[in-house]
């Protein structure tokens, strides 16, 4: 079943969706609050009981490829499998200054783009989703109910499997989100931050400089590692280095992405 959950101002996307030809069974919901949480809900709760992965992607993206959604499926294990697209220059501030290095040290894992809106989820991810959903303070559910959605399934899947980003090589192309930009934060942040102060510290990680340890340069009693290697590459000026980014990909699936249409997804899929 694919699932449209739809708050546009105009018909066109409802429209087109009704026409496009699919393999899957369809729903159209329409005419939603403008609330990104509350239309995925919406969406699953119109899927009912799932046996499969649910895939949850926006609909305003602008070169959809059906490679792209399967791939996430394809890799979603017992957990969720999330996008990781190349940004352009100046994207990704909240990403790279605070949700992917919180969840990195609340939760261990390295997930390049924590927000982004295509994702898979398992089956065991979606079934503890409600009870997930209840346990929250007034507050926190309606930053759930908004822009939060995004973190809020990917800390639920992190609780239930395993988290697996997927590289894709071309950008994707989507409406601008500039406009939004101070919403996304006032309703992501607060739930970043109450459900990874929610979550035991992992032990420290102990990294040891390969090259048997720091360079001379301390100042004011502060050390300085020089090693040059950190400072190459960096990415959008922003991250880490690319180099360490290349390295952490290598162990990731990697999908050379085709243009192409949005296609039927299949049974358990959802579009929201």
């Amino acid at each position: 079943m694919i699932v449209h959950a739809d708050s546009s101002d105009t018909p066109a996307t409802a429209v087109a969706f009704v026409s496009t030809p699919t393999r899957a069974r369809k729903v159209a919901l329409s005419g939603l609050p403008r609330s990104k949480g509350a239309q995925v809900f919406q969406a699953l709760d119109w899927l009912g009981q799932v046996t499969g992965p649910v895939l949850i992607a926006d609909t305003d993206t602008r070169d959809p490829d059906p490679a792209a959604y399967r791939a996430l499926l394809d890799h979603t294990a017992d957990g969720c499998a999330i996008a990781d697209y190349p940004r352009y220059w100046g994207e990704a501030n909240l990403t790279n200054h605070l949700a992917r290095p919180l969840i990195d040290a609340a939760f261990g894992i390295d997930v390049p783009q924590p927000l982004a809106g295509d994702l898979a989820l398992a089956c065991g991810t979606v079934t503890v989703l409600p009870a997930a959903r209840r346990a929250l303070t007034a507050p926190e559910a309606a930053a759930v109910d908004g822009y939060g959605i995004d973190a809020f399934l990917l800390l639920a899947a992190a609780r239930t499997g395993t988290v697996t980003p997927v590289a894709f090589d071309a950008p994707k192309q989507h409406g601008a989100s500039f406009p939004h930009l101070a919403t996304i934060y006032d309703q992501a942040v607060p739930v970043l931050l109450a459900l990874a102060s929610a979550r035991p510290a992992p032990p420290p990680v102990h990294r040891p400089n390969p090259r048997g340890g720091r360079r001379a340069g301390r100042r004011q009693g502060l050390a300085y590692d020089l090693d040059p290697a950190r400072f190459a590459g960096h990415e959008n000026g922003l991250g880490g280095a690319a180099a360490g980014r290349r390295a952490r990909q290598a162990a990731r699936p990697t999908i050379v992405s085709a243009p192409g249409r949005a296609a039927a997804l299949g049974p358990g899929c959802a579009a929201a």
